[in-house]
């Protein structure tokens, strides 16, 4: 099921100051059009939690939705959107740093990527960029409703060899139908529990 409660708290750009409550934070990364804010409210039973726009790459900080009172999910600005200036880009690349440079809260990520498409090269390199800055990952397919039923086997795997991970920490999901979120739900939420227990 969906968390059962959802809240805006934080929008934090650059210079501003971090939670540093101990509660877990789950960073949903993607590209801009990738259907992240369409997600973040499908995962919280909320049609109008994180804004959906018309207009990819309108994100300009770091949204924190406070969920079951007890972890948070973290919305940065997409990444791969060319109307963005290169001062924008530098911008909001320096937030993140700064950002995933703070350990007051354990953290893990979900990068979103398009379920109907090959690998990104830009998907690939956040994901790299990820893994780099020591923060583990699991990949989430997005819009796979629009991915005919027996070719998802196939791009499940071809996914999992292009990002080097295993099929089982991936998760193909849909906000427009439902599909995988309960299922992407649970994940989190044990994650989150397991996390919690090591601080």
């Amino acid at each position: 099921m969906p968390f059962s409660s959802a809240e805006f708290l934080y929008s934090i750009g650059p210079g501003g100051d971090f939670p540093a409550d101990g509660r877990v934070e789950w960073l949903i990364a993607g590209r801009s059009n990738v259907g992240k804010s369409s997600l973040i409210n499908a995962l919280t039973n909320r049609r109008e939690l994180a804004r959906v726009s018309s207009t990819p790459g309108r994100t300009r900080a770091l949204i924190f939705f406070l969920i079951n009172d007890s972890f948070y999910l973290v919305d940065p600005p997409g990444y791969g959107y060319a109307r963005l200036s290169k001062t924008e880009r530098q911008s909001f690349a320096k937030l993140l740093d700064r950002y995933l440079s703070a350990d007051y809260n354990p953290r893990r990520a979900l990068l979103l990527a398009d379920g109907r498409h090959a690998p990104m090269e830009s998907d690939l390199n956040a994901a790299h960029w990820l893994s780099s800055r020591g923060l583990e990952y699991r990949l989430v397919l997005t819009k796979i409703d629009e991915v005919k039923p027996r070719e998802r086997k196939a791009r499940v795997q071809a996914m999992a060899d292009a990002f080097a991970l295993s099929p089982e920490h991936i998760y193909c999901t849909s906000a427009r139908t439902k599909e995988g979120v309960d299922e992407l739900c649970r994940a989190i939420t044990t994650q989150t529990a397991a996390l919690a227990r090591r601080k």
